[in-house]
């Protein structure tokens, strides 16, 4: 079920013709279902550091905070600092070296 609605929402956002102004404010709504039980996805460019491939995903939005977390060694209770940086990030583009960050995002 997960990769149904993982292909449909990427069939639909790659296949629109959206402004960059578009995208980011789907990408805030999206970001904004982290504690949802049903979760959006988002997509985000990632580079891994380790290897220096950049990666083009759509993923949960609870799994690139937790990927942030991991990144920046935050604990569970600094999660708004994870949330934050990654809301501010009109690019949608990040940097990943923690092996725990990197597996959530390779799924």
């Amino acid at each position: 079920m997960k990769h149904l609605f993982l292909l449909l929402f990427c069939v639909i956002s790659f296949g629109q013709n959206r402004n960059k102004i578009d995208l980011y404010e789907n990408y805030k709504t999206a970001l904004n279902t982290c504690n949802s039980t049903a979760p959006a996805f988002l997509v985000i460019t990632f580079k891994d550091l380790n290897t220096n491939i950049q990666r083009e995903v759509c993923i949960e939005s609870s799994d690139l905070i937790f990927a942030i977390r991991n990144e920046m060694k935050l604990d569970f209770s600094e999660k708004k600092v994870a949330f934050d940086f990654a809301q501010k990030n009109k690019k949608r583009y990040f940097e990943f070296s923690n092996g725990k960050a990197l597996e959530r995002l390779n799924q």
